[in-house]
């Protein structure tokens, strides 16, 4: 099990807009955020919304229809999308390389 203590310390060394922006997301700033298409669907317009401040993403379009709740998360959550199990890559391997 991963502690919380080395969660939070990759959680504080990278900053969720770049680390989105490194991995070929085109991010406009609108206000005090960031929009830009999401890469978890096929999406047509901007549905990605980043809060810099809150370090949190958060999706509108195809990944949260039909949810409860809007899909989102950290910049550990975005990684483990963006790397699924599917490719081998556990969650405890995201962490160690961030």
């Amino acid at each position: 099990m991963i502690s919380a203590e080395v969660i939070a310390e990759a959680r504080a060394r990278n900053d969720l807009v770049a680390f989105i922006e490194s991995n070929g997301v085109q991010l406009r700033r609108r206000g005090s955020d960031y929009v830009g298409r999401c890469t978890f669907h096929n999406d047509t317009g901007p549905s990605l919304v980043v809060f810099p401040r809150k370090q949190y993403w958060c999706c509108h379009g195809a990944c949260s229809a039909g949810a409860a709740k809007r899909v989102g998360g950290d910049v550990i959550e975005f990684a483990r999308r963006e790397y699924p199990a599917a490719c081998g890559i556990t969650k405890a391997e995201i962490i160690e390389a961030l």
